[in-house]
């Protein structure tokens, strides 16, 4: 038996595994809605404003941005959690143990549904949409 069959299989799959992780996706969002005082999902605060925004996140990187109309744009360091899959979503949070009063925020995208819905989460508001991947 030869090792070149496997080692064959082990250079696709690393090589596999570093251009899923290098991926760059667009995600525009559909809809947002936030925990009331009374526990309950709402509209979330600012109206239009709270869905005028569209999310970039580069996988290599694990950095998100919110980029405005007219270009502004919010950066914010997470950490991937989860690796995407053809079984598996990406799943990124922001980690500050320096800011233990302020909770994580937490962006999940399904890579292996086609249309990639994600779900992102910033302190009392959930925003949910879909993506796409952007050319590097």
């Amino acid at each position: 038996m030869t090792l070149r069959p496997i080692l064959l299989a082990l250079c696709l799959a690393v090589a596999g595994t570093a251009q899923a992780a290098d991926r760059l996706f667009e995600c525009a969002i559909a809809e947002a809605r936030s925990v009331g005082s009374d526990g309950r999902f709402g509209d979330a605060p600012g109206g239009a404003w709270a869905t005028n925004f569209r999310l970039i996140f580069d996988e290599r990187t694990a950095v998100l941005r919110r980029v405005y109309p007219g270009g502004t744009a919010a950066t914010t360091q997470y950490r991937i959690i989860q690796k995407g899959s053809a079984v598996n979503d990406v799943v990124a949070r922001t980690t500050s143990p320096a800011m233990i009063s302020v909770p994580d925020d937490m962006l999940r995208i399904r890579v292996w549904e086609p249309a990639m819905p994600f779900l992102f989460v910033d302190l009392m508001t959930v925003w949910g949409g879909t993506c796409r991947l952007l050319a590097r």
